[in-house]
């Protein structure tokens, strides 16, 4: 059987140096297949890093090894760090980004620190992907207690104020906007309440849409990741708007 791996970082895709980690991979993992999550992270940029991978990762088989390759180069400091979930594998370095990921769930869950000393940063991080996929972690790491630890981006439904507070976490290349508002919430607040304004700055959006469709004027829609979109039809929302990425977003719900 094959073994997986997807990446994902700021590492950019017009650059060599992504083709050069997959054969690399290739050249120590045997029958392997590897994934293109996003390469055009913006520099440094964690919190879009986490929700990207938190929001896809279920979408591979069990026993994917998922690369993170934000805030990475051969000559990192520190060293790699390693943690399973829901039958997933992630290596990251120790940046916060893997903790913001699985904040709620850090009580549960064992985080292990490369113990290997050859090769630069990424070459062990290659080594914790093929201890991960081979089982054999103990061979490579040990626990790490000390692992930094970064809040995520997270939203809020005040059902008293008929309010979601959220922020801009990704503008796609057709200039929509996508938040960090969960699906499920935007629904139940609207289930009480069918009317709602969506605010950014002094930009407002008061229409709602099941899926994209040839509206020019602005809505709101639930977007594949989870999370509530705003689109328009042949229209770079985002620019037109001039929302930037970390703006925060506002949905207020008004009474039926």
């Amino acid at each position: 059987m094959k073994n997986n791996v997807t990446l994902i970082g700021d590492w950019g895709s017009s650059e060599p140096y992504v083709s050069m980690l997959k054969g690399r991979l290739f050249s120590r993992m045997e029958e392997v297949n590897v994934f293109d999550i996003h390469h055009s992270i913006p520099l440094g940029n964690n919190a879009l890093t986490a929700f990207l991978l938190a929001h896809t990762y279920s979408c591979f088989p069990q026993h994917t090894v998922h690369l993170v390759l934000t805030n990475v180069s051969e000559t990192n400091s520190g060293v790699p760090l390693a943690v399973s979930v829901d039958g997933h594998f992630f290596v990251a370095p120790n940046s916060g980004v893997l903790p913001m990921m699985f904040y709620e769930q850090l009580g549960d869950l064992t985080f292990w620190k490369c113990v290997v000393k050859e090769g630069g940063f990424v070459e062990r991080m290659i080594t914790m992907a093929c201890a991960c996929q081979e089982g054999r972690m103990e061979e490579v790491a040990d626990v790490c207690t000390d692992y930094k630890i970064s809040r995520p981006l997270m939203s809020d439904y005040d059902p008293v104020r008929r309010k979601i507070s959220g922020h801009i976490i990704h503008i796609d290349e057709m200039g929509n906007v996508i938040t960090n508002i969960p699906v499920g919430i935007f629904r139940k607040a609207m289930e009480q309440n069918s009317r709602f304004q969506v605010g950014i700055g002094r930009y407002a959006v008061t229409r709602f849409h099941e899926s994209y469709q040839e509206d020019v004027a602005p809505y709101i829609l639930p977007n594949s990741l989870g999370v509530m979109e705003v689109a328009a039809y042949n229209g770079r929302v985002a620019l037109v708007a001039q929302w930037e990425v970390m703006d925060e977003i506002e949905v207020q719900f008004f009474e039926n």
